[in-house]
């Protein structure tokens, strides 16, 4: 098991959900 690789996986995830969540901000107000 890479922990890191699931790491790097799992931070790549967070920034685009971060990114798509303050993009949805953005639009609805």
């Amino acid at each position: 098991m890479e922990l890191e690789l699931m790491l790097t996986q799992f931070q790549k995830s967070f920034t685009i959900y971060t990114t798509c969540a303050v993009s949805l901000k953005f639009i609805n107000f």
